[in-house]
């Protein structure tokens, strides 16, 4: 063998002819599938925004890792059905929890016709916000928090139906000739496993002012018992900055 012809065959082993035959391309893993979420039932008054659960407490000078962000999670609702209130989740399909959770019903507060509602989901289950608008303007008449949760709550098995408690007590302030309720109110804190209502001043200077005695003894932990949203027999947490406040929007 010549070497000029050596030195062909030697490039032709070291580069071989492309091939006209498409390379080999390697699987690609399919996408986790979307969360399906079922369409709204008829009659839905409100939408409940599911809140992450708050994140475990760290001993003192531990760094917290990162945190993932949660799955999308389909949102629950807050809908009328035969003059009933109820809520349920629209999760469905492989976005669906591995139970099947129940409607939960809801006892709304005697003169809420009509209300306007709010809420959200929490590690207790919903927690609603009613407000009866003012039959002679666009502000609100009254307030009333609800949620459905027994001192030891099993919501995702059975959980209790929601009830209520008002937040607004005393008398209305006036401004502008148009009453626009009371310049003290209990606002809604999560503690823990706890619901917990404390004063807050809700109109410009009720700071000057003591907040009525009613609305003081009525603030503390609150818990389902039968048809009413009831203060317990409870300590209120010593340090409050780390309750978090819900997104909801009070009057």
């Amino acid at each position: 063998m010549s070497l000029r012809r050596a030195a062909f065959t030697v490039a032709l082993a070291c580069n071989p002819p492309a091939s006209s035959e498409p390379a080999p391309v390697a699987p690609v893993e399919a996408a986790p599938p979307e969360p399906t979420c079922e369409e709204p039932p008829p009659g839905t008054l409100a939408w409940l925004p599911e809140l992450p659960p708050p994140p475990p407490e760290l001993p003192p000078g531990a760094l917290r890792a990162p945190a993932d962000l949660p799955d999308r999670t389909c949102p629950w609702v807050l809908f009328e059905k035969d003059g009933e209130l109820a809520v349920r989740p629209l999760g469905r399909g492989e976005a669906a929890p591995a139970h099947v959770r129940a409607p939960v019903p809801v006892m709304p507060p005697a003169g809420c016709h009509p209300c306007r509602w709010a809420g959200v989901v929490t590690v207790l289950g919903p927690i609603l916000l009613a407000v009866r608008p003012s039959a002679d303007s666009e502000l609100a008449a009254e307030a009333w928090i609800g949620a459905g949760m027994p001192p030891s709550p099993r919501v995702d098995v059975e959980p209790a139906p929601l009830v209520f408690a008002p937040l607004w007590f005393g008398r209305s302030g006036l401004g502008d000739s148009t009453l626009q309720g009371p310049p003290w109110a209990l606002v809604p804190r999560l503690c823990d496993r706890s619901l917990v209502l404390v004063p807050a001043a809700r109109l410009p200077g009720a700071g000057v002012e003591e907040p009525p005695p009613a609305l003081v003894r009525a603030a503390g932990v609150y818990a389902a018992a039968g048809a009413e949203l009831l203060r317990q027999d409870a300590p209120v947490p010593s340090n409050m900055s780390n309750c978090a406040a819900l997104p909801l929007e009070l009057p």
